[in-house]
């Protein structure tokens, strides 16, 4: 009988510390995870400010709830310089005013993102994941969408596409496309301007 009860005291004690371990090692995960997405947000941050850097390669990186609002990540001398962010981790990102027109976001996590007055002029977001994204006054004209998915997304009916903006089979775009002048000068060495 002592046998049995010290048998249960070792089981016991031994699942405490795997519980222990485990928490110790969700933290450490935690904090890795959150030092890769500050370091990743540093690296497009420096791109984006620096004119004179033509490629943007940001593919598969971890952004998640980066902040990245304003950032200039338009394409540069061509298709070859447009931003990659294809397989990137974008849930729940800041992403306002920032300008990612023609910009590969094939299969990005845009889940629960900011992309309110965000260009995105011929981006093409096929297969990319806006469930719950904010796009008020975001400028989608001419791009792909053609498999995203759009469940839950916010667009407030204030969203300005055309024509060439191509949307998923079956999906019901906003009632009109809403097109207004606005300009963000905000603390970036430069200006912003999009026509919507």
């Amino acid at each position: 009988q002592q046998q049995e009860i010290e048998n249960q005291r070792a089981i016991q004690q031994q699942e405490i510390e795997n519980q222990r371990a485990t928490q110790q090692q969700e933290i450490e995960n935690q904090r890795a995870q959150h030092q890769e997405v500050l370091e990743n947000t540093r690296f497009v941050r420096e791109v984006a400010l620096n004119p004179d850097v033509r490629d943007q390669p940001f593919i598969g990186l971890d952004l998640r709830e980066a902040d990245l609002n304003l950032l200039d990540l338009s394409c540069r001398g061509g298709p070859d310089g447009c931003a990659k962010l294809a397989l990137a981790d974008l849930s729940g990102a800041s992403l306002s005013g920032a300008n990612l027109s023609g910009a590969y976001l094939m299969r990005t996590n845009l889940r629960g993102a900011n992309l309110r007055f965000a260009d995105l002029r011929g981006a093409d977001l096929t297969n990319a994941d806006l469930t719950h994204a904010d796009l008020f006054l975001a400028d989608l004209r001419g791009a792909v969408l053609r498999t995203a998915d759009l469940s839950k997304t916010r667009f407030l009916g204030k969203t300005c596409y055309n024509e060439a903006t191509t949307w998923p089979a079956g999906f019901q775009p906003p009632h009109s496309p809403t097109c207004h002048r606005v300009f963000f000068r905000g603390p970036f060495p430069y200006t912003l301007e999009y026509l919507y």
